[in-house]
Parts: C-alpha cells; sequence; structure tokens
C-alpha cells in the first residue's frame, strides 16, 4: 500500500522453516525415529521509503510462531514399552532490513538481511506406556527447547535487456550454523536431537519475457547447497543439495487482476544416511544396531494465484480530435 509520495507500507505471511518425515512404525530403526516436524508461520509488517529515484529502503520485524514434534518408540525390539513424543511452541521476535539501488535506468541491486530469532519453546514429553526405571510413566512431563533460527542475507540483481525481456541473478547465505544440538530440557529421559549444521547456501538465474501488455512467462534454475552433510545427516533431518528447475505464466486480466500459475521441480542429491540405534529390552540389557540407507527424493510444486489491486486504475486520457 502506498501512504504517500515516498512512503509504503507491506504485510506479509509466509512459512519460512519448516520440515516434516513420518516413518513406518514397523519399520527396523523406527527406534532411532518415529516422527520429526518443525512448522513456522511468520507474520512480517513493513515499512519502506524511496528516498530519490535511485535509493529505497525497507525496514521492519517479524513475529514468528514455531512448533517442534519429535516421536520415537522406546525400544525397536519391545514393542509393547510404546512411544515417547516430545511437543513444544514458542513465538518469538526478530527484524528484517533492506535496500535497493538502481545506478543506470534498468539495472537494479538489492541487498536484504532477516535476522535471527531466539525461541525458548515450551512444552512436555508423554510416553503412551510405562518404562521400567522411569517414575510416573506413562505421563506427561513438562520440558523446554531452547533454539535460535538463522539469520539470512540475501544479494540480486536483475537487469532489463530491452522492453521485453530482463533477467536476474540472486545469492543468499543462511546460518543455519547456529543450529547444532536440540536438547529437551526437563526431559526425564535426556531427550536430544543432534542436528550440526553447516551454513547453508543458495544461487539461483532467472529470465523473465513479456509477449505483450498481457502474457508474461518467467523461468528460473537454482542450486540449493544444504546445510546438512553426510557426516549428520539422519533420518529426522534427510536433506540434501538441490537442483531447482522452475517456470510460470503470468496473464494481465484487466489493470486490476493479475492471473498466475507455476511449476517447479526439486531434484535432490542421492545421499547416504548412517546411524547406530541405541535401545534397551528389560531384562535383557542395551543393544546397539548399525545402518546404513540413502534418500532418494524428487519434490514437484504446482501453484496458481490470483492478484487484485484495489487502488483504482490510472484515467484514461483521451487524445484531442484537433491538435494546434
Amino acid at each position: 500500500m502506498q501512504l504517500n509520495k515516498q512512503w509504503y507500507f507491506g504485510l506479509s505471511v509466509t512459512a519460512p522453516f519448516g520440515l516434516g518425515v513420518n516413518y513406518n512404525g514397523n519399520a527396523v530403526f523406527a527406534a532411532d525415529r518415529t516422527r520429526a516436524r518443525i512448522t513456522t508461520v511468520n507474520v512480517q509488517p513493513v515499512l519502506g521509503v524511496k528516498l530519490n529515484d535511485q535509493w529505497s529502503v525497507g525496514f521492519g520485524f517479524q513475529v514468528q510462531w514455531i512448533n517442534l514434534t519429535f516421536e520415537q518408540r522406546v525400544s525397536t525390539l519391545a514393542p509393547q514399552l510404546g512411544t515417547g513424543q516430545v511437543t513444544a511452541q514458542d513465538v518469538g521476535i526478530g527484524f528484517t532490513a533492506g535496500v535497493t539501488y538502481e545506478p543506470i535506468k534498468g539495472t537494479q541491486l538489492g541487498i536484504g538481511y532477516r535476522s535471527s530469532i531466539d525461541h525458548s519453546a515450551d512444552g512436555r514429553q508423554t510416553f503412551s506406556a510405562a518404562v521400567p526405571g522411569l517414575p510416573g510413566s506413562p505421563g506427561r512431563f513438562p520440558i523446554t527447547i531452547d533454539q535460535s533460527t538463522p539469520e539470512l542475507v540475501t544479494a540480486s540483481i536483475r537487469q532489463t535487456i530491452n522492453d521485453k525481456l530482463a533477467v536476474s541473478l540472486t545469492g543468499e547465505w543462511q546460518n543455519w550454523r547456529r543450529v547444532k544440538t536440540l536438547i529437551v530440557g526437563g526431559s526425564p529421559t535426556g531427550s536430544q536431537l543432534a542436528l550440526n549444521f553447516n551454513d547453508g547456501w543458495y544461487v539461483a538465474l532467472g529470465a523473465e519475457y513479456k509477449f505483450d501488455p498481457k502474457w508474461t512467462a518467467r523461468v528460473g534454475v537454482g542450486y540449493d547447497f544444504s546445510p546438512v552433510s553426510d557426516a549428520v545427516r539422519t533420518l529426522s533431518v534427510p536433506d540434501s543439495d538441490r537442483l531447482i528447475l522452475s517456470g510460470g505464466l503470468q496473464y494481465r486480466w484487466s489493470p486490476q487482476i493479475t492471473l498466475s500459475a507455476a511449476y517447479t521441480a526439486e531434484l535432490f542429491q542421492r545421499a547416504p544416511i548412517n546411524g547406530t540405534i541405541r535401545s534397551a529390552i528389560p531384562n535383557l540389557g542395551a543393544f546397539a544396531l548399525n545402518y546404513a540407507t540413502r534418500t532418494d527424493v524428487t519434490a514437484h510444486l504446482v501453484s496458481a494465484g490470483l492478484t487484485y489491486r484495489f487502488d483504482p486504475p490510472p484515467a484514461v486520457i483521451e487524445a484531442p480530435l484537433v491538435t494546434k
């Protein structure tokens, strides 16, 4: 929304971080991880100001809700012991800022920053059956998980080639090194989830072509360098590097209504997962079971959208019948 000649207001609701995996409870590695899910919802109001024809700046804050769920069987070979589940939620606050610069007409440079958000998620750990040596089970135990989300720095350049074609290049750094081990404070079993991420990087190249005033096509290719390395990949986070290919069409139905559709394919690299299940069976003692598997993932995303501008279209000025 344009507030006046210089100032603008914007609001977005997004899901910046999230991953979920579910494994069959009969799988041999279900004791290591049966289910894991992280969900976030981010509400971000921003203000932007156009300083002059070359410089614009924007700034705002984030309100982020996070929900974490982890579940596993207490023992692979003793299903009667049931499962243990950890759930926790929190709301945290951060900020965002960005600058765009147009040194010459048709060339736009931009850099943006999204801060880390500190979360102290409160929740509970529950057990579905009595666990030997754990008084109070089955039952609920209050827990806390402290973790910060990564800050992001994004830089882009957009170049208009002519009145029909424009290209863009984007790079992004993600400080995933903040995420090491999720320790479940107050857990009677000392539960934790070791992640040990590296930095994440992303690069992308895109092009936009206007066939006419109504139709526009866009294509892009990107590569996401995952923060999850071979050494730390787990069943909870089976992530790997990925190649991203996308394309879409946009149709301007009227000055106020625009329709769009797009398709994206994410091609993940095949990557190994090696781990050890440590469990215990009543009257038999503890045991360790090594396993080796690999990820083989392809994701397909299809989207459609409708944009409606609430501001009235510009008035049409008729050409005079006679000019002097």
